[in-house]
């Protein structure tokens, strides 16, 4: 067995080994010769030791995950839903092609960003807007932008006038890091004894829908199971998220496929995550939305507009780290804006009632619902 020695340790082995050997060595004081250069071998010692602990352990690690194909999850690209509009009703019918490229201005926090459409869709006449399924073409947390960020075409479509996306795209995620891939393991042991609701969640997160081109098109990035054996027996209220919305009917299919289990192209049958017999209704999570109020004085070299959009992302990536039923932290949050380069003064108030009222109260929410950014005001 591997064990672990302190540089203490190792200089007390070389000062009793030096004694039993040699009695002309009686000096072993703290400073004295010897003992300065026992230390500073036991230093060097110390440092491979913690060296080889960790190859091994990353070792360990790396072929219990690559044996049971365990892999870490790769970068996912931002997605969601854009609105194509013209000013007024047309008279014949406008073709949006698939590929169709927009644009996320750039801020003080990313690059600007390309979004291109993943189908062909058609603006009716007689109608002044469609709705159009969008991905960026790069991946990332990055990727992840407000609402009305994307304004801009990169190939504008003749007859449209106007595009922006109505809702935050959340969904975009970075390389998988190893703690989050320990966690992502955790789960999945806990869903290897199939039929309870911990594997039911984990089954509906593995759900993901790709497009032409193999990128990530819509996922399950959340999902919480209940159950009410007294009023609804075999059934389960399986609540997801999927980042922008109401997750597609596709991508409920899908979900209700792992569940109850498939044959896989190769013929390797791939077993379910409910019981026989057990109905999982699947809805999308509920969803808090939580408007904040900011009275915010800026230092005097800081430049207003810049503050403001350093709190905006600070605040997205706190909401954008929200699970399902955690409470969003009044001190939390308001620290977190406090904190901000360049904050001299700010005053934080929250609404969960789209800005009717405002308060300095915790929000608290229960299992199955999500508290969401509703944007930030200044006054």
């Amino acid at each position: 067995m591997f064990e672990r020695m302190s540089k203490e340790q190792i200089t007390d082995k070389l000062m009793k080994w030096s004694r039993a050997v040699s009695p002309r060595l009686t000096d072993f004081r703290r400073g004295s010769v010897i003992r300065t250069l026992y230390e500073a071998v036991a230093g060097a010692i110390e440092g491979l030791y913690d060296s080889v602990f960790r190859s091994i352990k990353q070792l360990i690690e790396n072929n219990l995950y690559a044996v049971i194909g365990f892999d870490k999850l790769q970068a996912v690209p931002s997605s969601g839903t854009v609105t194509f509009s013209k000013d007024a009703p047309g008279t014949s019918d406008i073709v949006i092609p698939a590929g169709t490229s927009l644009v996320a201005e750039p801020n003080m926090y990313r690059p600007p960003l390309v979004f291109y459409t993943l189908a062909d869709a058609t603006l009716q006449a007689g109608y002044t807007s469609v709705d159009v399924d969008v991905v960026c073409s790069e991946a990332g947390a990055v990727t992840c932008v407000e609402a009305n960020a994307i304004i801009t075409f990169a190939s504008k479509p003749f007859g449209i006038d106007s595009v922006t996306n109505n809702l935050a795209f959340t969904n975009g995620k970075d390389d998988e890091s190893s703690e989050d891939q320990k966690v992502r393991f955790q789960d999945y042991m806990d869903a290897s004894t199939r039929g309870t609701l911990q594997s039911i969640e984990y089954g509906a997160k593995q759900a993901y829908l790709l497009d032409d081109s193999g990128n990530m098109k819509e996922q399950v990035l959340q999902a919480i199971a209940t159950e009410d054996p007294k009023n609804k027996p075999s059934q389960v209220d399986l609540y997801v998220w999927n980042g922008v919305g109401a997750p597609s009917e596709d991508l409920k299919a899908l979900i209700q496929k792992i569940q109850l289990g498939y044959t896989d192209p190769n013929g390797t049958r791939v077993y379910g995550y409910k019981v026989a017999g057990t109905l999982v209704n699947i809805y999308t999570s509920n969803i808090c939305n939580v408007k904040i109020k900011l009275t915010l004085t800026a230092q005097s070299w800081a430049v207003e507009a810049d503050v403001r959009k350093a709190i905006e992302r600070e605040l997205a990536t706190f909401f954008y780290r929200l699970k399902m039923g955690q409470t969003v932290l009044y001190s939390e949050l308001s620290a977190l804006v406090k904190n901000v380069n360049g904050v001299y003064d700010v005053r934080v108030q929250l609404s969960t009632d789209g800005g009717t009222t405002y308060n300095t109260n915790n929000i608290v929410v229960d299992g199955t619902t999500l508290a969401l950014n509703n944007g930030v005001v200044y006054g």
